[in-house]
């Protein structure tokens, strides 16, 4: 059987490896921002290199652009920060950070193994929700950009004249 401090160990490695979870989902929405605003930047540029444009490549660009402006609408999503803390705890920054030096040094200092354990676990759960959330809008952001690549593809090639 784990001793407590063991198991706050335990909690430790597991609050890590969700954090690695959230700055990856970060990473990925970094790479689809940046391709998002590419694509209607190259929309943008084969629509004003033409002078007129085809009805259907101001349809199929709208297509585009809606679905580009959901993916990056969805990022945001994924990007807001979770401030909600699960309850008065002595880790989360957004609790620590509202309470004065003393009255934090006064709550840690006054805590048991077990509850400084039980905080750890909380913050785990936390974790874990603000994890799953960010994957979420990722794979929203994720399926509006990639369904809008073939509008986008298909009105740049319009606009263009191939």
């Amino acid at each position: 059987m784990q001793s407590v401090e063991q198991k706050i160990s335990t909690a430790q490695w597991i609050l890590e490896r969700q954090l690695q979870w959230i700055a990856q989902a970060e990473v990925k929405i970094g790479a689809l921002v940046t391709l998002d605003i590419g694509m209607l930047g190259g929309l943008a540029a084969a629509h004003w290199a033409t002078k007129t444009h085809a009805p259907w490549a101001i349809v199929m660009s709208a297509f585009a652009i809606a679905g580009l402006c959901c993916g990056l609408l969805f990022a945001a999503m994924c990007l807001l920060p979770r401030l909600k803390a699960p309850h008065k705890s002595i880790l989360f920054f957004g609790t620590v950070a509202n309470e004065t030096p003393p009255d934090f040094i006064a709550a840690a200092t006054g805590k048991t193994a077990q509850q400084i354990l039980e905080d750890w676990l909380y913050q785990v759960h936390r974790n874990a929700e603000v994890a799953r959330d960010k994957h979420k809008w990722v794979r929203k952001a994720m399926y509006a950009s990639f369904l809008a690549s073939p509008f986008w593809l298909v009105a740049v090639l319009i606009s263009i004249e191939i």
